[in-house]
């Protein structure tokens, strides 16, 4: 898999965590439909996924130790992030790099989540994907969920390129 650990086949386990914002639970069970349809997943949710401290799923104490959980996991193939926000961030200094080298798998997720993607490269060595969290599997296009589930199980694309393009603004970059 090339950099991403394990691939995740059917019954593999997943890990879901919710480093940032509270999640929305219509919103998470419906994009938790959405991957399970495209692929059969043990799933494991961290004890904080349905908590809400203000802006938060749960104090950071809690946040801390639910990521902390999941990365170690050696069994889980990838930790899925349930959705973004504001939160990661308050986690990175005290989150244990060596757990994750350990049982190295790719950590899903994008917004603050990208925070915790780049924690995981320069601390760890281990590659993440920058996609979708779960809150949002639902809304997106088939295409969109295929390829990230494609990636799950290892299938992991050449560097895009475009081929065509339209300048819409010139300027130099």
């Amino acid at each position: 898999m090339s950099g991403l650990g394990r691939p995740c086949t059917v019954g593999a386990r997943v890990r879901v965590i919710a480093p940032s914002g509270p999640v929305p639970i219509e919103r998470f069970e419906r994009g938790l439909k959405v991957l399970r349809r495209r692929i059969d997943l043990e799933v494991i949710h961290a004890e904080n996924l349905l908590e809400q401290d203000g802006y938060f799923a749960g104090p950071d104490a809690q946040r801390l130790r639910a990521t902390q959980e999941a990365l170690a996991d050696p069994e889980a193939t990838a930790v899925l992030c349930a959705r973004g926000g504001y939160g990661a961030t308050r986690l990175l200094p005290a989150l244990d790099p060596e757990r994750l080298k350990a049982a190295p798998k790719p950590i899903v997720g994008f917004s603050d989540i990208t925070a915790l993607l780049c924690w995981a490269w320069s601390r760890a060595g281990v590659v993440g994907i920058h996609g979708p969290v779960v809150t949002q599997l639902s809304t997106l296009a088939d295409e969109d969920v295929d390829r990230l589930v494609d990636m799950l199980r290892g299938d992991v694309p050449s560097p895009l390129v475009a081929e065509e393009g339209t300048v819409l603004h010139g300027g130099t970059v």
